[in-house]
């Protein structure tokens, strides 16, 4: 998972307890008024397979308007 919300993921990883580590890299973005390169914070977060194998399981019941286009 890549969020700008640390504190997100910090939340998924204490309630599935994740062992993973959340990661934080410098991602540059143009500002698509003025031009300009922003320097912003991404936090990533491994889920693991297990987590992402009963996620997968799961998706077949979930709510239809939460999904992600690509994937309806």
């Amino acid at each position: 998972i890549y969020t700008s919300n640390k504190m997100f993921l910090m939340e998924i990883k204490k309630k599935f307890k994740i062992e993973y580590p959340i990661r934080t890299t410098k991602k540059a973005l143009i500002d698509k008024y003025s031009g300009e390169i922003i320097h912003r914070a991404s936090h990533r977060l491994t889920l693991g397979a297990n987590l992402y194998e009963k996620m997968m399981r799961n998706y077949p019941y979930s709510m239809k308007r939460k999904r992600a286009p690509q994937f309806i």
